[in-house]
């Protein structure tokens, strides 16, 4: 006579990431991609597992039309189904680059058992390695990193006025090697790096 295996089902509840997981989000400055590079950053921060994609608007990256966030929108959707992902990567409305951080400071204040740490690439900054590896533990406050922020300029860089408007905002500089990248290249390259360094 066959065996007869029985299975019990129950009920599936809520699927809840992991509490020591960290939600990334990418801002960068793409109004100043040519071609279909702004496509090719969406599709890899989506496939890579970006929370968010928010286009900043700055002195050297001035826009993002209606027709290029739909379509960043359809190709986030299309990552999902190809990756098999639970989650599509949120397409958000273009904003201010100080307008988001603004944004990002309401959040924080918001939490008391977490907090939001933004990272943005320059050249003279230390390694992004070395400054991760202080993120792994909860800060000295007990919060834990629950948002990371990869946070990156356009073609030519901020201005001196918004890199030092950033400082004052206390984001965390840091530095990606002796290469110069592309923007789309640096903001997949630091996200890349966030996931596997947090995760």
């Amino acid at each position: 006579q066959p065996a007869r295996v029985l299975v019990e089902v129950g009920e599936v509840g809520e699927v809840v990431a992991p509490v020591t997981s960290t939600a990334w989000h990418v801002a960068v400055a793409c109004g100043s991609l040519k071609g279909s590079r702004g496509d090719w950053l969406v599709e890899k921060c989506a496939e890579i597992g970006a929370a968010t994609l928010t286009p900043v608007l700055t002195a050297r990256s001035q826009r993002v039309g209606a027709k290029e966030r739909e379509r960043y929108e359809r190709i986030a959707v299309s990552v999902m189904k190809q990756s098999l992902q639970a989650w599509k990567m949120d397409v958000c409305a273009p904003c201010g680059l100080f307008e988001y951080l603004d944004g990002l400071d309401a959040g924080r204040a918001a939490s008391a058992t977490s907090t939001t740490r933004v990272f943005v690439g320059a050249e003279s900054a230390g390694g992004f390695g070395e400054v991760l590896c202080a993120f792994r533990e909860p800060s000295v406050d007990g919060r834990r990193v629950e948002k990371a922020v990869v946070l990156v300029g356009p073609e030519g860089d901020f201005t001196p006025e918004e890199l030092e408007g950033l400082l004052a905002r206390g984001v965390t500089p840091v530095g990606l090697g002796a290469r110069r990248l592309r923007t789309e290249t640096a903001a997949v390259v630091m996200l890349s790096a966030g996931i596997v360094a947090l995760e």
